[in-house]
């Protein structure tokens, strides 16, 4: 039984503590001055003329204490990061790239404290188009993303060498794909979910055929199967093995 493929989700920035003047401890700033606000909140750039509002390069350690903190060094516009830099939050998730209103937009790499990492295209703060997503067992995802889950055309590539390449829905394979086993078994067919059962063909390396109900991309329910040697069977399947 293939484990189940993981959902992807990616944390929204929220930069609200900047270019509030009544929470100001420091006067107004001078270029590169280091300004603190009253949640805790430090930082130093490049200020608009008797402005609180950063524009242009700049750095802030965000409100909080101990692990709680968190930092971004890149561009600033209106006082948010806008262009291109580096998120690193409180837990240790890390975010490199390219901004728009606080929020990853365009391309970048996220890097999960847990060392899980996705590079690609960013909407909104989350993966949507292109990508690839790295498990740290070194499952590997890449193809289309929408709102940070795997979605529409797509490679997975398990640790064991197996690979299922085919439509995603929402997370999981559902539609037209091809699962290929490091065995040299080739399945193709329409997949319902991620525990890769299917309707389809499948083949494996001594020539032999199957077609039928899959299930965990093996000859599972109904079916039929013709031998290499010309012998054929039909009737019911378990685990990839006829009920004879």
């Amino acid at each position: 039984m293939l484990g189940s493929i993981q959902k992807v989700g990616i944390i929204i920035l929220t930069v609200s503590s900047l270019g509030i003047a009544s929470n100001i401890i420091n006067p107004l700033p001078s270029l590169g001055q280091v300004v603190t606000f009253a949640d805790g909140t430090y930082c130093q750039g490049s200020f608009q003329p008797n402005s609180l509002t950063l524009n242009g390069r700049g750095v802030c350690v965000y409100g909080g204490s101990g692990n709680e903190k968190a930092t971004y060094r890149g561009d600033f516009r209106n006082g948010v990061p806008n262009g291109t830099g580096v998120f690193v939050f409180g837990n240790g998730d890390r975010y490199q790239g390219q901004f728009l209103n606080g929020q990853p937009n365009g391309r970048g790499e996220f890097i999960y404290d847990n060392d899980n990492r996705y590079q690609g295209q960013f909407r909104n703060g989350v993966p949507n188009g292109t990508g690839t997503f790295i498990f740290t067992d070194g499952t590997r995802y890449q193809g289309q993303f929408r709102d940070g889950q795997f979605h529409a055309r797509g490679v997975l590539t398990y640790t064991n060498g197996d690979r299922f390449q085919g439509q995603f829905i929402l997370g999981q394979p559902n539609g037209l794909g091809v699962y290929t086993a490091n065995d040299g078994t080739r399945c193709q067919g329409e997949y319902f979910n991620d525990d890769l059962d299917a309707r389809g063909t499948c083949t494996d390396a001594k020539g032999n055929r199957y077609q039928g109900e899959i299930r965990s991309a093996k000859p599972h329910g109904r079916g039929s199967i013709v031998y290499a040697n010309g012998q054929r069977f039909s009737g019911q399947f378990r685990q990839g093995e006829p009920l004879r």
